[in-house]
């Protein structure tokens, strides 16, 4: 029983960091999308997603902790 909580917790971990990862790799997909060529709406929207792309994403854990990159590469190195 403890092998699969165990194992869960390593899953769940590497889960949290590809999606703060991918979260932080919006905003240059964005820019490369070639918007530059794009109607004024789109622009603008492709703008607001830059703008907003530049904050990575956080995962609450309820209401007791808040998990970003920083702290799930401190529980894996602490954890291996």
């Amino acid at each position: 029983m403890v092998l699969f909580g165990w194992i869960g917790s390593k899953i769940e971990q590497k889960l949290i960091h590809f999606i703060i990862l991918a979260s932080m790799d919006v905003g240059e997909a964005a820019y490369d999308s070639g918007w530059e060529d794009a109607e004024p709406s789109v622009k603008q929207t492709v703008c607001i997603i830059m703008v907003r792309a530049q904050k990575p994403a956080i995962i609450r854990g309820g209401q007791f902790y808040i998990t970003n990159l920083e702290t799930v590469s401190a529980v894996s190195i602490v954890s291996t």
